[in-house]
């Protein structure tokens, strides 16, 4: 009785750091949190590759935790990774290496906004290749807003995470049939 009274207080000692004196009963509870899916996502990355990937694969991971199916998650993967990668490559100033990404669920919207602290820079050269990404954006989300700021730019993308009626077209199908190769800015 006296070996397993002391083996209580210590047990209790070293779960609590406490000090126990008593001769009662001891009763532990143990418990295993599991993860909520959130209604938000922050991130700020560098904005360089690993930043697109991180990006990618967080935003990935927080749809999928949406119930969001297969084909939105594709869709809305690939609006933002344009609207980021264009973040890193035409709007960042030479001492703001970074993006943001908040993303946030209210109701059945999801929506995106992707923001950089750089001044906005026109399309350069290749005019026959570029200027693509906003039709594609504008093509796989119900709605596209784009803010051109003197401390940066932000793009804001959304769309229903179940749509009412008729199925929706995915992807990128039908996303270029108006669009004129090299009349549109990006």
């Amino acid at each position: 009785e006296a070996l397993r009274g002391h083996r209580r207080n210590h047990m209790v000692s070293g779960v609590a750091g406490l000090r126990v004196e008593r001769d009662d009963d001891v009763a532990m509870l143990v418990v295993r949190l599991e993860p909520t899916p959130s209604d938000t996502l922050d991130l700020q990355l560098p904005a360089d590759h690993e930043g697109l990937r991180r990006m990618r694969a967080a935003l990935a991971e927080w749809l999928a935790d949406l119930g969001a199916d297969r084909d939105l998650r594709h869709d809305v993967l690939l609006a933002a990774w344009e609207a980021c990668a264009n973040a890193v490559e035409h709007a960042q100033g030479p001492a703001s290496a970074m993006f943001s990404l908040h993303a946030s669920r209210e109701g059945e919207l999801v929506r995106v906004r992707i923001a950089d602290t750089g001044s906005w820079r026109g399309q350069s050269g290749g005019a026959g290749e570029r200027g693509l990404g906003l039709p594609l954006m504008r093509g796989l989300m119900d709605r596209v807003e784009i803010v051109h700021a003197a401390d940066g730019t932000v793009v804001v993308l959304e769309r229903r995470l179940h749509a009412p009626g008729p199925a929706r077209p995915t992807a990128s199908a039908g996303v270029f049939a108006h669009t004129r190769a090299g009349t549109t800015q990006s």
